[in-house]
């Protein structure tokens, strides 16, 4: 008669059958041991990615959240502005992602600008 057993993970269920109690743990520790290699080895890189980003500083988005803290959206501000501000605090990665990010989270608001034959965003807050 054969046995069916649900293993529960945090991420994934494991399903092993078998004859008996003893093969079907047989079945699952090479398979549990594998994905804990697998997990540790992802989670290390994460927490290895963290503390790097940790001993840069603030993200882009924190830093442009410091920005609106500061006042600086009260004035519709440019992506040029932004990055320029940004460069002054030492922040020199790309902002553009992050930016489109606020607006859609409602940290910021954008307008679109013409100018000299080219269409720009403006963010602000109100």
């Amino acid at each position: 008669m054969a046995i069916q057993v649900i293993f529960k993970g945090d991420n994934q269920d494991i399903v092993i059958s078998g004859d008996s109690v003893e093969q079907i743990v047989a079945k699952y520790e090479p398979v549990a041991k594998k994905l804990e290699l697998l997990t540790s080895k992802h989670r290390t890189t994460r927490y290895r990615k963290k503390h790097k980003d940790e001993k840069r500083g603030l993200s882009i988005r924190e830093s442009i959240m410091a920005l609106k803290t500061d006042g600086f959206f009260k004035s519709k501000r440019n992506l040029d502005e932004v990055k320029r501000e940004l460069a002054k605090r030492g922040v020199t990665r790309p902002c553009s992602p992050r930016l489109t990010e606020l607006v859609r989270d409602g940290e910021l608001k954008r307008d679109e600008k013409k100018s000299d034959g080219r269409t720009t965003w403006v963010y602000y807050t109100r």
